[in-house]
């Protein structure tokens, strides 16, 4: 069974349950989180959405990963509002694209889609690893339909290079030793960063940024530069912080999801 439709099933069996007490209040069933798929210039994109009512929280996946990575995140998300997370071409059930992989191509892409799908505006973009690139240029990009943005241990544009820079390991990834998607999002990077510089101001929006709090004793010096780059990515916006997440590795939103969940509904309510 997909992840994504067990928490279907977990939003499911919580309804029953609450609507099979006729002796006590009638607690509102939770709005399930459905997997679907639409097609859009031939291919076939596979999204999941759930909640209700504006605004819609946009989780962005990182590089190699499926929108199963929210599944911890999705059904506590949609108490609040309408949730949405989506595989970009070349994952899960996308079809895949010959189109260019850099974050004006991608941001531009999930635009369309969350209109073809009518997701209720604002968006509230969160982006985890590598998707923090295609978010942070969105809100660049389209400001006016952005109410707050969060990174999930985000992966800053510009990071490759300040760690080669440094002279460190594990600062890249080399394209001929991934498959496809994967090897059109690495050899975008360098666009995605130029494009990044030229976009547009970073909107005056709510910014929250979730680092790592488990860190690689064998890579101190690595450690130390992608901390900094977070302590940067917070400092995009006059009303962003930076918050540590002390018990997760890398995808916090699978270590401690309730912290995300929290973190982002802070977002939304600073937005409104």
């Amino acid at each position: 069974m997909k992840p994504i439709l067990r928490i279907f099933l977990a939003a499911l069996v919580a309804a029953l349950s609450a609507c099979s007490d006729s002796s006590g209040p009638q607690v509102p069933p939770v709005d399930e989180i459905r997997l679907a798929e639409i097609e859009i210039d031939g291919r076939t994109i596979q999204y999941a959405v759930g909640g209700r009512g504006g605004p819609t929280i946009v989780l962005e996946s990182g590089l190699g990963s499926e929108l199963a990575v929210w599944e911890r995140v999705g059904e506590d998300l949609a108490q609040m509002s309408t949730v949405f997370a989506y595989d970009r071409p070349g994952y899960g059930g996308s079809d895949p694209t010959s189109a260019s992989r850099d974050a004006a191509q991608v941001a531009t892409e999930l635009r369309r889609l969350l209109q073809a799908v009518d997701a209720p505006l604002p968006y509230v973009l969160v982006g985890h690893s590598s998707g923090w690139q295609y978010v942070e240029y969105f809100a660049r990009a389209f400001p006016s339909e952005v109410a707050g943005i969060v990174g999930v241990d985000g992966r800053a544009a510009d990071f490759s290079l300040q760690c080669l820079t440094a002279g460190l390991e594990r600062c890249t990834i080399d394209p001929s030793e991934v498959p496809e998607p994967l090897r059109s999002e690495v050899v975008a990077e360098g666009v995605t960063r130029t494009q990044l510089l030229t976009v547009g101001d970073f909107p005056d929006l709510p910014l929250l940024i979730f680092a790592h709090g488990l860190k690689d004793p064998a890579n101190p010096e690595w450690e130390t530069l992608w901390a900094a780059a977070q302590e940067n990515l917070s400092g995009l916006s006059p009303r962003g912080r930076l918050v540590i997440a002390p018990n997760s590795g890398h995808f916090i939103q699978l270590d401690e999801p309730t912290l995300v969940v929290e973190g982002i509904f802070e977002v939304i309510s600073e937005g409104r």
